[in-house]
């Protein structure tokens, strides 16, 4: 292990993509609980790293990566952020954990957001759901293995 913290791979969005939901109602559909581990905020390699989330924040980035080898840290960082309350505050529609990959994580995060209708129209629900733009949502996949 060399002792360098995750290294992230980022998708900014487009300018001005930010965008405010001021004026807008609030989109229909459930609001998951933060379901991040059930913890107080971790202690351990990543920990100290939360400083290095406002300027991740002010970057406005759609899609953050987080890659490294096995115990680095990654879950603890992110279990530690996801107890942040400006990161609370700044993901209001929710912070949803997910552990490790498979073909029916997304029929279980349906499923833990409170979505109903059968398998299939359940993703559909969830693809309309999560895909609202003005929606705020913290999904964090863990323990994806590599390719």
């Amino acid at each position: 292990m060399s002792g360098r913290p995750p290294r992230a791979a980022q998708t900014p969005t487009p300018s001005g993509s930010g965008g405010s939901r001021a004026g807008r109602s609030p989109s229909p559909g459930p609001s998951p609980t933060c379901l991040s581990p059930s913890s107080p905020a971790p202690k351990g390699p990543g920990s100290g790293l939360c400083s290095e989330w406002a300027a991740w924040r002010r970057a406005r980035w759609r899609v953050l990566a987080l890659t490294g080898v096995a115990g680095i840290g990654r879950t603890t960082l992110l279990a530690a952020l996801a107890h942040d309350g400006s990161l609370r505050r700044h993901f209001r529609d929710g912070i949803l954990w997910l552990e490790g990959a498979g073909e029916d994580r997304l029929k279980k995060a349906a499923c833990r957001v409170g979505l109903k209708g059968s398998p299939g129209g359940r993703q559909e629900e969830w693809a309309r759901w999560a895909g609202d733009p003005s929606r705020r949502l913290l999904v964090v996949i863990d323990d994806v293995p590599p390719r």
